[in-house]
């Protein structure tokens, strides 16, 4: 597997300057704890969050949308992303269950059933065109490995979207999600800086 993903992330962590280099990094042992005294806090600054959609979908942020199964949360988030889309901010949504063909329905649905500017929301709303696989964490014996990663970088980087919904989460990863080992192992796959 490629680890270069994983080690630039590393690197970026502990501060060392990226040189391409592919050899393991050797972790600092830390020698206190980051503490400090918090002092005067001045509040002019502290950036504000930035609210991308509501008070759900905050810039930089991962949101989870979690209920029992057919409550209806595939069509809230196609809600949220024609919304957004309607408000003119690009949105990648990627429905990893259904066909293009049920996705598109269930947007025109949604466009007709709120009122919203269908070529609006047609040309911000960035969709899958063909059924597609997005494993982003694996486990690699013990180790969390980084997969798809780079495509989804690869498409971010493309259509700048303010706002990636990807749903459900279970078709993102083959980790157990019984095992709390291995999904907070999945928080150690490199960021989407």
């Amino acid at each position: 597997a490629d680890l270069t993903p994983i080690l630039k992330s590393v690197r970026k962590k502990v501060r060392i300057q990226d040189n391409g280099d592919t050899s393991p990094i050797p972790i600092p042992k830390k020698t206190r704890l980051p503490l400090a005294r918090l002092g005067l806090i001045d509040i002019d600054k502290i950036k504000p969050r930035e609210l991308v959609y509501g008070q759900d979908y905050l810039a930089g942020v991962f949101s989870l949308t979690v209920a029992s199964g057919g409550v209806g949360k595939s069509m809230l988030v196609i809600f949220e992303a024609c919304d957004m889309a309607n408000q003119g901010k690009t949105v990648l949504l990627m429905m990893l269950e259904d066909d293009t063909s049920e996705v598109k329905r269930r947007i025109m649905a949604c466009i007709i059933h709120h009122g919203l500017d269908a070529e609006v929301v047609g040309s911000n709303l960035i969709i899958l065109t063909a059924e597609a696989k997005l494993t982003i964490a694996g486990m690699e014996h013990t180790k969390p490995v980084a997969l798809d990663t780079d495509l989804l970088r690869a498409s971010i980087k493309e259509y700048q979207p303010s706002a990636v919904i990807i749903d459900p989460l279970v078709r993102t990863h083959e980790m157990s999600e019984n095992d709390n080992v291995q999904i907070n192992k999945s928080g150690e796959i490199p960021s989407f800086d």
